[in-house]
């Protein structure tokens, strides 16, 4: 990632904003020059889990005759039941945050990152990150 931001020192301004798209953030430093941000913010949502059915135990019926009527009587046993189920989790707080940091002239002087979520390779999307 710190090749990919370095790739961009030297490079107009214009050219990131044609490469990137425009900024989420703008600031500027104390010195006077403009700071431009590109913030990406990601979540992952992992499925849940139906859970194991677990059938219940057999009851016992036990019965006698007396009359022209019958009595029963059952003992024990359980009902099935689902167990292990879970819902749908959501975990966000992934964030990688570009800045280029450009002179009075428009040419970028500075390039960082900040976040747990930079990219290591250049896949994907993370392809289109480093000055063409």
């Amino acid at each position: 990632m710190d090749e990919i931001m370095l790739s961009w020192v030297g490079a107009d301004i214009d050219d990131a904003f044609d490469q990137w798209g425009y900024p989420t953030r703008e600031t500027s430093t104390f010195k006077g020059n403009r700071v431009f941000m590109w913030e990406k913010n990601a979540s992952v949502t992992l499925p849940g889990s139906p859970g194991v059915y677990i059938p219940g135990t057999s009851a016992t019926t036990t019965g006698r005759i007396a009359g022209n009527r019958i009595h029963m009587t059952t003992y024990g046993g359980t009902p099935g039941q689902v167990v292990g189920a879970t819902a749908p989790q959501t975990i966000g707080g992934f964030y990688c945050t570009r800045t280029l940091e450009i002179g009075s002239d428009g040419v970028i002087t500075k390039g960082t990152y900040r976040g747990n979520n930079c990219p290591f390779m250049e896949l994907f999307e993370y392809a289109n990150w480093r000055k063409k």
